[in-house]
């Protein structure tokens, strides 16, 4: 359950991408960000002690990093993916900076409190809102970071892995 939506007006797409610029029919400054969930329903009860998310398919367009910052996981709360969801409130002291090794395609960050948290309070799922500290640097041109193997406006399950040890 997830995709990206634009953050300026109430458009929804498959894919889990983030950043600015995404096509030219968007206004030029105009942020995209991504929502993602993860089924923990399972791990109820389990003595867990690390989890990271983790990633093997990220790939760049243009210089999101440079000119955006650090992607941020911010944790949030949805019953079902939708446009609606480009302005929910998120509790970014609940998730992490995605730390990223180009050119090789991997990132990982840390998420044990917020899944400490939430299985202690028997949440079915695990949410977060991706985003670029920046919303966008105006400069008209693309700057994407986007999680996947094959088709971008595709959620293909497996892209952002989410460990748990």
């Amino acid at each position: 359950m997830g995709g990206h939506t634009p953050r300026g007006f109430r458009g929804q797409g498959g894919g889990i991408f983030v950043g600015d610029n995404l096509n030219s029919r968007f206004p030029n400054g105009d942020g995209v960000q991504a929502f993602i969930s993860f089924d923990i329903s399972q791990h109820h009860g389990r003595d867990m002690q690390t989890a990271v998310l983790s990633t093997n398919f990220l790939n760049v367009h243009g210089t999101p990093f440079k000119d955006l910052g650090a992607i941020i996981f911010e944790w949030v709360q949805f019953s079902k993916f939708s446009s609606t969801l480009w302005n929910i409130p998120a509790d970014a002291a609940a998730g992490c900076s995605l730390i990223v090794a180009l050119p090789d395609r991997y990132a990982e960050c840390d998420l044990t409190k917020p899944v400490q948290d939430a299985l202690a309070e028997k949440a079915t799922f695990l949410q977060f809102r991706l985003r670029f500290e920046a919303a966008s640097d105006s400069d008209g041109q693309q700057d994407l970071a986007l999680f996947n193997r094959g088709l971008v406006n595709v959620n293909e399950g497996g892209v952002l892995a989410l460990t748990l040890r």
